[in-house]
């Protein structure tokens, strides 16, 4: 309401000024003068709202989680989406130059320390006649150890991946990334890292590094995992890569999450989802949803993993030989439903609250959704969903968290070509 102000002064002055000159009669145009004051604020503020309701709207809501420390984001009311107008500090886009910008204290790795990935192969000789496996480990390009935090000495790490499998649609899941980073900000412990497997030959360049890390990320560079029988189907082709997070033994065990989920409420309880291969819970996941039915298999989007080298051994070993009978078509996905049936932890629908329920057990969805702490965009990505479509309520969720990204890039000078890059700016 600063607007307000505008006339509010001039209006004080007015009745002071006629005061002076003026005692009854004064006193009297002065009072219409206030009382004129007044009516401009409230029709201003009325003005404000109706132009955009959605900004308001969201100032209220932080007010209200801050009181409450919780946040219920699938039950707000409002409009669908509405896009925002942000204030920004950024110049036209021939007069931006590259900073390397600041996350946490920890400066951006120049081009060397990203090529360096020093001696990073884990020993795996001595299990199972594994020397040949030495190359399967992610490695660090931003410095030459696994990031802890003074709070999380080994006990943790939150992973995702990045893939070229579909060199068209690889800007599309950089930019899930960064909101997934966003929302991990606001929802996830401070004290838990994030790694991100980029698989090697993705074209991520000095950018696409800069935008990853700004929202959380540290990248490790991913050697594909090709197996005997690929998916036919493109965007699975390289899923198998995610067998390395069982050799992330720096960890005791990770929690992965797809480029396509978006955290809207407290991951504490998924975090602390109890995993180990000692006591027979080698796996915690979802159950999956496909074509209308609920199947007995799971979903890999999200899954809390205990990490063991010689699991990761026979693991490997067992895709090797294709010896396991599975759906290709599903990848990883499809294997790991095989290896682990019968023995994997089911995890809570909210902790992967797939769209495809949103489509196919309405009933469910609408049980849980005061209660969901992730989201999981399968049928249509946050990023591709407009207020036409079908899970417009649901997309509403991304949006907003991708413009809690943009405003606070756009207010930085030094951040505007990754606003630019990720369209905050046209």
């Amino acid at each position: 309401m600063p607007k307000c102000f505008l006339i509010a002064i001039p209006v004080h002055r007015a009745r002071a000024a006629i005061g002076a000159m003026t005692n009854s009669a004064g006193t009297s145009t002065s009072r219409y003068f206030f009382w004129f004051g007044i009516a401009m604020c409230l029709l201003l503020a009325a003005f404000t709202w109706q132009r955009n309701p959605t900004k308001l709207r969201s100032v209220f809501q932080r007010h209200q989680d801050r009181k409450t420390g919780s946040h219920s984001p699938l039950t707000s009311a409002g409009d669908t989406h509405a896009t925002v107008t942000l204030p920004t500090a950024c110049a036209p886009a021939g007069n931006i130059s590259s900073p390397s910008p600041v996350r946490d204290g920890i400066g951006v790795p120049s081009i060397t320390e990203r090529t360096a990935f020093g001696n990073y192969s884990q020993s795996l000789s001595g299990v199972n006649g594994s020397d040949k496996l030495l190359k399967y480990t992610c490695r660090f390009t931003e410095d030459h150890s696994w990031p802890h935090t003074p709070g999380n000495p080994g006990e943790l790490a939150i992973v995702s991946l990045l893939s070229a499998s579909v060199p068209s649609l690889l800007l599309d899941y950089i930019l899930g990334l960064e909101v997934l980073g966003t929302s991990l900000d606001r929802f996830a412990p401070k004290s838990v890292p994030r790694v991100l497997m980029v698989l090697e030959g993705t074209d991520c360049d000095e950018l696409c590094m800069r935008r990853l890390h700004d929202t959380g990320w540290r990248i490790c560079h991913a050697p594909p995992i090709k197996p005997p029988r690929p998916s036919d189907f493109a965007r699975f082709k390289d899923q198998f890569v995610k067998l390395l997070m069982w050799n992330m033994v720096q960890y005791k065990r990770v929690v992965y999450m797809d480029a396509d989920t978006l955290a809207v409420g407290r991951l504490e309880r998924l975090l602390a989802t109890p995993v180990s291969m000692a006591s027979n819970k080698p796996l915690a996941v979802a159950q999956d949803i496909f074509n209308g039915k609920w199947v007995d298999g799971f979903n890999m989007g999200v899954a809390v993993i205990p990490t063991n080298r010689t699991e990761f051994v026979r693991l490997f070993n067992l895709l090797e030989s294709d010896s396991v009978e599975y759906e290709s078509t599903m990848s990883e996905q499809g294997f790991l439903s095989v290896i682990y049936k019968n023995v994997w932890t089911k995890l809570a629908f909210e902790d992967n609250a797939n769209l495809a329920a949103w489509l196919w057990d309405k009933s469910l969805w609408q049980s849980k959704k005061s209660d969901i702490r992730l989201v999981h965009f399968t049928m249509e990505k946050g990023w591709k969903i407009d207020s036409k479509s079908k899970y417009a309520e649901i997309g509403r969720l991304w949006k907003e968290t991708r413009d809690v990204l943009c405003a606070r890039r756009l207010k930085s000078a030094d951040a505007c070509d990754l606003a630019r890059a990720t369209g905050c700016l046209s």
